[in-house]
């Protein structure tokens, strides 16, 4: 039994620019600022962690409970908003028919680690027609940090399939970005590296993961890294 964990920008999907315009336009409505958002590394980061990096690099303070909750509700309201007209927005090549082959497989069990909190993730897997395919997972809402999401995700996994323990060579992590590779080696599990985002294939193999892919199209080659 494997599972298959995916990460979302960039792996699965790309929402273009939808949003950089979300969190932009809240920040504005909630602040009655511009938000310095052009230097914040927004790519491989999680929700919480780019709200911090934009509140620090406009404000130069943390934002506080308050303000973060404000911050994010109004997020995804205006996310759906923005994904639903987004002209941008793909699903990466091979995603549809892996997820499908993968489904209707029993000895693999597929999730989601995302640094999306869970509302804006459902919002993107929804405009792609993707939420069917997973189980459980772990969100930027219940961390900053990916690796904490990682075994969040795991330990959903042991509830969702009724098991007592989860061996680690039996876990997949499938990511576009150096963040996604160091998360899963951090926790002993294995990486594959996917080069559909803005990192480069030699950016993704100098984190050293178990594999890198161009994409995820070859469904039967892509099938076959999971029980080598």
């Amino acid at each position: 039994m494997k599972i298959l964990l995916f990460d979302i920008d960039g792996t699965l999907i790309s929402a273009g620019p939808a949003s950089r315009r979300a969190f932009n336009t809240a920040f504005k409505e909630l602040f009655y600022t511009e938000p310095v958002i052009d230097d914040v590394e927004i790519d491989g980061a999680t929700d919480p962690q780019i709200c911090h990096d934009i509140a620090i690099a406009t404000f130069s303070r943390s934002l506080t409970y308050d303000e973060y909750s404000l911050l994010i509700d109004r997020y995804v309201e205006l996310l759906y908003i923005e994904i639903d007209v987004e002209t941008d927005f793909r699903v990466m090549p091979g995603v549809s028919e892996l997820l499908k082959t993968l489904k209707g497989n029993d000895d693999f069990h597929v999730g989601l680690q995302t640094g999306n909190i869970e509302q804006a993730a459902h919002a993107k897997l929804s405009r792609a027609g993707l939420v069917e395919f997973f189980d459980f997972g772990g969100f930027g809402t219940d961390s900053a940090d990916r690796s904490e999401i990682i075994s969040l995700a795991l330990g959903r996994a042991k509830d969702f399939l009724n098991i007592r323990e989860v061996y680690l060579e039996d876990v997949f992590v499938i990511g576009d970005s150096p963040q996604d590779i160091r998360a899963a080696k951090k926790l002993g599990v294995k990486a594959i590296g996917v080069g559909t985002g803005i990192y480069s294939i030699d950016e993704l193999m100098a984190e050293e993961p178990n594999c890198v892919v161009t994409d995820l199209s070859d469904v039967v080659s892509i099938c076959s890294l999971f029980v080598a």
